[in-house]
């Protein structure tokens, strides 16, 4: 019987499986077995063994079962767990009765029901390490379904019930850890992540591939974190450490991650043979969506080492891939990019165009649902917060009651009491808003990161327009001394478009400098607190000098002539009172 688990290969390579919640396996339809017969021989198995065969009786024979013949089978169970008064294996029962509905329905509400009557047996039975693993399995649950705030808030109760215990003797303690910060991964929290992945390994990894995994997904924090060395040697070691176990899948995923740093920091030479075989593996083992990814750096290598031909041909290759992958936005984004620029050195300026404004319209999406990512993310982090807040509630109302239990206590002792729980109570508000500044300070770094990546990307594509913008003027200036035609007017009026498309709007300046505020907190507070008389246009100059682009640059992203620079730069001097010295530039960088 073939067994699916949740798995996602892309972004970047990474490869992460949602235990215990898994999807349905595309099987024959189980036999009809007599439950009590079949389930019957764990009454006789050792204590440590019941709940083991119990999962691998139910996988084999119940869990692609028609709903009757699994009922009877959970019922069964149940029942032998009461006559032998086995409460872990009683627990257990509810929870893979929870995952059958899971497989054959889906999210449905009769999952929810068993995984918190799982959690309630195991609290009610006082069993603290049972009662953590289902707070994180119906975590699983949740995340598998995307349901990503209600799965964050098991994960914080199963973590604190763990810790209690002590991680050590947590069995499999590490792909817990792993999983949970493999789910923080995807929803870009990558501080909370990485904090988790360290954690993990720390302890032994029982499975080579979870412990590749987690590797390669740290090297992936690093890499998306610009900390390009660092991702160096994490995908060196999930590279041996898949080699050790002749796991071919893993070594060509983390060989093609290596690949994809070498092609960040522009050693194509290094890059190609990396990304080469990451694209033929994927497509062998039908994963499009990565396979397209590492096409499409091997078109920029072509592009950018003047081979606009093949750079042509391997687009068409990555389009094909993800044809039926309409969110792949950012794949889509960088495949129009590229196209836009091929057509521009070709002279189509008509395709340039269009694929300009598909390019745009792929931002836009994009936009969209990174605004909704943060929302989730806010919500989350308000749902953290009061799960915090109601947690030190819950620990004050229980100190309280027992104040009054010891009411009946002599004066000097009920003293002592009071003392004592002031100072607890004390040290434990303090532990929580020190543990709610360090959430908000990891949360405002991850933000402040991601800002700072999408103000660099933001930068580079001014510095790429400023070369379109270069190429339009000069292939303008040579049409305007041909003889006149119908062709010479449509080139001009597809130039005159794209000329308008690649300077800054007013709507992109509004984008750009939410941007640039968030990276450079408080520069344009500085700035007007300084020089009150400053314009809307005085700031885009300003903005434009302190990112050091030259006159050339700023005339072409503004759509003005170089001269009209030089002459805003002369305003800018006499409304800020500036003498020869220091310079304009000096000032501005030093605000």
């Amino acid at each position: 019987m073939v067994i699916y688990k949740f798995t996602s290969w892309y972004p970047h390579g990474v490869m992460w499986t949602l235990c215990f919640v898994m999807l349905p396996a595309l099987s024959k339809p189980a036999k009809v077995f007599t439950a009590a017969a079949t389930v019957g021989e764990i009454r006789r198995l050792p204590e440590p063994d019941r709940i083991k065969r119990a999962v691998a009786i139910y996988k084999e024979r119940f869990r692609k079962a028609d709903e009757a013949t699994t009922e009877r089978a959970m019922d069964e169970l149940l029942k032998i767990a009461a006559e032998i008064t086995d409460k872990k294996l009683e627990c257990a029962v509810y929870e893979l009765w929870a995952d059958y509905y899971s497989v054959n329905r889906g999210f449905n509400q009769r999952s929810d029901e068993l995984y918190e009557q799982a959690i309630r047996l195991a609290q009610t039975y006082r069993l603290p390490y049972e009662t953590g693993l289902y707070l994180y399995k119906k975590g699983m649950y949740y995340a598998t379904y995307k349901k990503n705030t209600e799965a964050c808030l098991y994960f914080l109760r199963s973590r604190e019930q763990l810790s209690a215990i002590g991680f050590a003797r947590v069995p499999d303690c590490g792909l817990l850890l792993g999983n949970v910060a493999s789910f923080y991964y995807t929803l870009g929290d990558y501080e909370n992540a990485r904090t988790l992945l360290l954690e993990a390994l720390r302890y032994q990894v029982t499975a080579p591939r979870d412990l590749v995994n987690f590797t390669n997904t740290l090297g992936l924090i690093y890499r998306n974190c610009g900390h390009y060395d660092k991702a160096m040697v994490q995908f060196n070691k999930a590279v041996q450490l898949a080699g050790k176990s002749n796991d071919s899948v893993w070594v060509t995923i983390a060989k093609g991650n290596i690949g994809s740093v070498y092609f960040y920091q522009k050693d194509y030479a290094r890059a190609l043979p990396y990304l080469e075989l990451d694209y033929k593996a994927s497509a062998a083992y039908g994963d499009k969506v990565n396979a397209a990814a590492a096409m499409l750096r091997m078109a920029r290598i072509s592009f950018e080492e003047g081979r606009s031909g093949e750079a042509a041909a391997r687009l068409g290759i990555a389009e094909e891939l993800i044809r039926n992958y309409p969110g792949q936005l950012q794949l889509w984004i960088r495949l129009h990019e590229m196209r836009s620029e091929i057509y521009q050195q070709q002279k189509d300026f008509g395709r340039a165009l269009i694929e300009l404004k598909k390019t745009q319209a792929a931002k836009d999406t994009l936009a969209a649902h990174n605004n909704i990512e943060a929302v989730e993310r806010v919500r989350l982090k308000w749902k953290t917060t009061n799960y915090l807040s109601t947690l030190n509630k819950l620990e004050t109302r229980a100190e309280i009651e027992k104040v009054r239990r010891n009411g009946m206590l002599i004066v000097m002792a009920l003293l002592l009491v009071i003392f004592f729980l002031i100072y607890n109570r004390a040290r434990l508000k303090s532990a929580k808003d020190h543990q709610l500044l360090e959430l908000e300070k990891r949360r405002l770094d991850a933000e402040l990161a991601s800002t700072s990546s999408l103000l660099q990307q933001y930068i580079e594509n001014l510095l790429q327009k400023n070369l379109m913008i270069e190429n339009i003027r000069n292939e303008r200036a040579h049409l305007q001394v041909l003889p006149d035609s119908p062709e010479k007017t449509e080139e001009l009026v597809n130039l005159e478009k794209l000329m308008q498309a690649t300077i800054i709007t007013d709507e992109k300046w509004t984008e750009f400098k939410r941007l640039f505020m968030k990276v450079h907190q408080g520069f344009f507070t500085e700035l007007r607190k300084k020089y009150t008389n400053l314009t809307e246009t005085d700031l885009r100059i300003i903005t434009l000098i302190r990112l050091r682009l030259g006159n050339r640059e700023m005339a072409n992203m503004l759509g003005i002539t170089i001269d009209g620079v030089k002459k805003s730069k002369q305003r800018l001097r006499k409304k800020m009172g500036l003498s020869e010295e220091p310079s304009l530039e000096k000032t501005i960088e030093s605000i």
